[in-house]
């Protein structure tokens, strides 16, 4: 059962690290789902891609998890 947790965590940051990257290369797919409330859709767009990138990559480390 260890392995299994270990593969999800593992999946699970590789794909925040992806989606997050595609934050940066797609950024107008993600603009069209901001709310239409939230200024600054650009701008909170990729922060929130550079926000998956960096939890993204703190799932592979033990003690950050």
């Amino acid at each position: 059962m260890k392995e299994i947790k270990l593969i999800t965590i593992y999946v699970m940051g590789l794909l925040y690290i992806v989606v997050g990257i595609k934050h940066f290369i797609d950024t107008d797919f993600f603009v069209h789902i901001v709310p239409p409330f939230i200024n600054y859709k650009k701008e909170i767009v990729l922060l929130s891609g550079l926000i998956e990138v960096i939890l993204g990559i703190l799932l592979f480390f033990k003690k950050t998890r």
